[in-house]
Order: structure tokens, then sequence, then C-alpha cells
């Protein structure tokens, strides 16, 4: 699957499920797979599936919500990312994820919350750090947001040179 044979992938992946049919993992893996081959609603339910056989599974959580987000469904999407990070906090993307739907809605404060969090759990996390200062700008604050890309320009030269 990382090496972009998706089909391969799931050739393989179904003879597992078949054999292991209560491996949540298994079905997290496969929704990525049929996400990956634009078959949305088949991946809506794999991830749905591995949340079924596992309700504490964070990533399933999250990935159900990507696919969501990409269906237009933001409110299931949040939905989604919420429950991941009520599962796993420290979760970067969850938080960056959530942050831009809550940003789009124009929820800057709620936004600036989450986008705070995942750009403190990843610093290096450049959409994260982008949408923080989008959000920042909502709020008046255009100062605020060029010292951020300031402070994250010179994280990326301390990080790429030393």
């Amino acid at each position: 699957m990382n090496t972009g044979n998706i089909k391969e992938a799931l050739e393989l992946i179904e003879p597992m499920i078949e054999k292991f049919p209560s491996e949540a993992l298994l079905f997290n893996i496969r929704g990525v797979c049929n996400k990956a081959l634009q078959k949305f609603s088949i991946a809506v339910d794999d991830f749905n599936e591995a949340i079924t056989l596992n309700a504490e599974y964070a990533e399933a959580h999250y990935n159900l919500g990507v696919i969501l987000r990409e269906m237009g469904e933001s409110a299931g999407a949040a939905n989604a990312y919420k429950k991941a990070l009520s599962i796993n906090n420290n979760y970067p993307n969850a938080h960056n994820n959530l942050g831009q739907l809550l940003l789009v809605n124009g929820d800057f404060y709620s936004s600036i919350d989450h986008l705070e969090w995942a750009v403190a759990l990843k610093p290096d996390f450049a959409e994260a750090h982008n949408n923080l200062g989008s959000a920042l700008i909502g709020i008046d604050k255009t100062q605020d947001a060029i010292k951020l890309k300031v402070v994250f320009e010179s994280y990326l030269e301390t990080t790429i040179y030393t």
C-alpha cells in the first residue's frame, strides 16, 4: 500500500480479513486502500467496521473524518475528529483537520485552540502553522500571524541546517 500498489494491497488484505474478521486494523487498512481508489462509500463502511470492532481506535475515527470531509459531510467529519481526539488528544493531524473545519465555518477561537495544539504537538507541521495564521487573521491578529510565520521559518532554518 505504501508503495502505491493499492489494488495489490487490497488483494492481499482480503484473505487476511477472512482469516481475522474481528481485527479492526485490517478494516482500517482496507478503508485507506478504498479511499485511495476513490471508493468512498466502501471506505466509509470499512472505517465504520473498524470502529465497530474497536470503538477506541483513534486512527479509524480520524480516517473516517478525512473521508467524510472529502465527501462534503463536514459535520460528520468534525464529529469523527472529536471522537479521535477524545481517545487520543495528542493527535496533531486530528487537531489540524478539526481546526481547519472550524476555521472554514468561522469559529476562529475554537479553531485557534485546536491549531495551537497541532503546532505544539508537531512543531514542523507547516499546514497547521498556515491554518493557525489564517485563524489569527480571522480575529484581526495579523501581527500575531506574521510573528508565527517568522518563528516557523526560523524553526525550519535551524532544523534543516543543524
